[in-house]
């Protein structure tokens, strides 16, 4: 490939990166796609949700940030999820209202305002490893109803059910 046509096709790409990509369905996990919580999100609010360069489960319309994390409940009814200190840094910039929406098995969700994670968010509670790099471990509780961040003794109230505005 000549490097004209390699210039073409990246030009195409950054023109488009604001346009919304949703990865396909997860198969055998029982999660709801990113598509039907993107959709689901649209309706309630009334809003269209665009993704974050570069960020699969990142969102963005004019007022709300959503991220939307996803974990497989264990057999001691806990999940796991991880954020990045890169992802992190995206939600601390923002000046709008951040939702994590948790995607979790048997097609439930759980939500948490960003903000009352933030805090259990410090450079006390953070793992490292050569895979993720610096990030922090989120316990989730789904049948309780709260997250926990690992090496935290702070509990943090979830939301498991519509609407959302109870997080805002």
């Amino acid at each position: 490939m000549d490097k004209k046509n390699m210039a073409d096709m990246q030009d195409d790409f950054f023109k488009n990166r604001g346009k919304r990509r949703i990865t396909k369905q997860i198969k055998d996990r029982n999660i709801k796609s990113i598509k039907e919580i993107v959709d689901n999100l649209e309706k309630e609010f009334k809003i269209n949700l665009d993704l974050i360069y570069r960020k699969k489960i990142i969102f963005h319309s004019t007022n709300f940030i959503f991220i939307t994390p996803e974990s497989v409940i264990n057999t001691s009814n806990k999940g796991l999820v991880d954020i990045t200190e890169i992802q992190k840094e995206i939600l601390d910039n923002q000046m709008k209202t951040v939702i994590i929406i948790f995607r979790i098995s048997d097609y439930k969700i759980m939500f948490l305002n960003y903000q009352n994670l933030r805090a259990s968010l410090t450079e006390k509670n953070i793992k490292v490893n050569s895979r993720a790099g610096r990030h922090w471990k989120i316990d989730l509780f789904p049948l309780k109803e709260y997250v926990i961040v690992q090496k935290s003794l702070t509990p943090l109230r979830s939301y498991s059910s519509l609407p959302f505005s109870q997080c805002l």
